[in-house]
């Protein structure tokens, strides 16, 4: 990874950081507006900052960053899902955050229920063969 690229994918998340903290009110009157499009100078160059704020169900928000070097590298881009809490949604987790949970965990009854499917296919199997 180059210094720029480290550089762009640090602007994406100090923005949604940034971002998720405002109080709900504000972020629903966000979502109802543009995106927020904004220049900045940074000593290794020029950047453009698109922060986009949508509505989702279930009194979700999703927040989008897009970071881009003026067409000198591949933009960055990141997104998070939140609650009217400002917490991340149980479906969402990043780094320094509790991981949700194994969604390919089951329980011992679908376990046997599986096993013994794959033993009856196998059966079949040998038996066509």
């Amino acid at each position: 990874m180059e210094v720029l690229e480290a550089e762009l994918w640090q602007l994406v998340d100090h923005r949604l950081d940034e971002v998720r903290r405002l109080p709900y009110e504000e972020l629903l009157r966000r979502a109802g507006d543009d995106p927020e499009i904004e220049r900045l100078e940074r000593p290794s160059g020029t950047f453009r900052r698109r922060t986009r704020v949508v509505t989702w169900p279930n009194d979700r928000l999703g927040i989008t960053v897009r970071v881009d070097a003026d067409g000198r590298r591949r933009p960055a881009e990141g997104g998070i899902v939140i609650t009217s809490s400002g917490a991340l949604a149980p479906e969402w987790s990043r780094s320094g955050e509790p991981p949700r949970g194994n969604p390919f965990a089951v329980g011992p009854r679908a376990t046997l229920a599986g096993l013994a499917l794959c033993a009856v296919l196998l059966l079949i199997f040998f038996l066509l063969a």
